[in-house]
């Protein structure tokens, strides 16, 4: 997952490219789904809700993020 936090990584995703959705959707959004489900204890299709909320927010606020001053996965 270091690679999603790269510079270039973040610069594409603000220029919306369609590939770099792709990554977050095979990479991280997996990775997320089960992470809420072991640790909060529900179910797939609430944990898969909550991970498409934090994605439309991600598409809304990151151009909020400026890659040389932290990173994008905390």
């Amino acid at each position: 997952m270091d690679e999603l936090n790269h510079p270039d990584f973040i610069k594409r995703l603000k220029s919306r490219h369609e590939s770099v959705y792709r990554e977050l959707d095979r990479q991280l959004f997996p990775w997320f789904r089960n992470f809420l489900m072991k640790k909060f204890d529900i179910d797939f299709e609430d944990a898969k809700d909550i991970v498409q909320d934090v994605a439309k927010r991600i598409v809304e606020k990151i151009n909020q993020v400026n890659p040389d001053k932290g990173e994008f996965i905390a």
